[in-house]
């Protein structure tokens, strides 16, 4: 009541002042202009920007495992194929038949023939783990490589190689050279010195690194 009897003292003129005082207290104290929401949707708007940021990486790094998956699918289907021309144990004795054999249906005549290189492989030894980064087409495989001397006609010769050619397991013949036996136009004869070189799978195992 004194507080009411009070207002009621105050002249016009000093009731306006008040109101003008209090109207400016409470619009520098509690009236928003919109600055705090203004503040609010940065924040919000960086918030955003920042994941999506992270998702766009993200979504970079499982694109790259998904190539990385399909580089090893491939490189398995590759294998696959591989292994149905390369077998994963060629003896030597085995190679041996095969340019016998060859050289009896091309009906040319072996003067000489030798290993050259036949890497040793035992079948109970644990594979050698190699990453997919690493792999090289000289790590898949391993050649058994045999120097043969042979004598007959051209037309023998090209017999020789087709046949081996048609064999079911992948043979190459290799630093090779061919010269006539005699120096007669007429006589056809050839000697062909070369490497005649089989093929057989690497015991390694590819490790991808992802999983």
């Amino acid at each position: 009541m004194k507080l009411l009897k009070a207002f009621s003292d105050l002249s016009l003129g000093r009731v306006v002042i008040m109101a003008i005082f209090i109207a400016a207290g409470y619009y520098f104290t509690y009236f928003d202009q919109g600055t705090t929401i203004e503040e609010q949707i940065t924040t919000v708007q960086g918030v955003v920007a920042q994941e999506e940021a992270k998702k766009a990486e993200i979504n970079k790094t499982m694109k790259k495992e998904e190539e990385m998956r399909g580089n090893v699918l491939q490189l398995k289907r590759n294998l696959e194929v591989v292994k149905a021309k390369i077998p994963t144990d060629l003896k030597d004795s085995q190679m041996q038949s095969i340019i016998n054999a060859a050289a009896t249906t091309a009906q040319v005549k072996i003067a000489g023939l030798s290993v050259v290189s036949s890497p040793p492989k035992d079948p109970n030894a644990a594979p050698v783990k190699v990453s997919i980064a690493d792999v090289k087409p000289e790590n898949l495989i391993e050649e058994i490589r045999f120097k043969v001397t042979i004598l007959g006609t051209f037309d023998n010769f090209l017999n020789f190689v087709e046949t081996l050619s048609k064999e079911d397991k992948v043979i190459k013949i290799k630093n090779f050279s061919i010269q006539k036996t005699s120096e007669d136009i007429d006589d056809d004869k050839i000697t062909f010195t070369g490497d005649v070189v089989g093929f057989r799978q690497a015991n390694i195992e590819i490790v991808s690194g992802v999983k």
